[in-house]
């Protein structure tokens, strides 16, 4: 988990910032001024949410330790994605492939293919 919010924060910083008259709008921002608000602009609205926020790093400010520690959000979305995340199946003709080239990797490896049982 943490390795996926690091990772997260790369891509975004590795992605650079897009300019573009779309994404930064002078005309609008001569026609406004320096001390206008921009907030309530239909170009606000459309790209404020194009950002990446962390979801276990707190970037805040206080004097007071955050509720939550580094180490219990990462457990905590750990737990979630255990317990909620439902992957697709894949493919048949995939899965018979994969099962092809691990037959494979056993036998180079001098393996028996099998597995163990696993209690249920």
């Amino acid at each position: 988990m943490l390795a996926d919010e690091i990772i997260g924060m790369v891509k975004t910083l590795t992605r650079g910032l897009e300019t573009s008259d779309e994404t930064l709008p002078l005309r609008m921002i001569e026609r406004l001024g320096p001390k206008s608000s921009f907030i309530s602009e239909k170009h606000t609205l459309k790209h404020f949410r194009r950002f990446w926020a962390p979801t276990v790093f707190d970037r805040s400010f206080s004097w007071e330790p955050p509720a939550k520690g580094c180490e219990e959000l990462l457990n905590e979305k750990t737990i979630k994605i255990l317990q909620t995340h439902n992957p697709k199946p894949l493919p048949d003709d995939l899965v018979k492939e994969l099962k092809k080239m691990e037959k494979t990797w056993f036998k180079q490896a001098g393996l028996k293919y099998e597995y163990p049982k696993r209690e249920r």
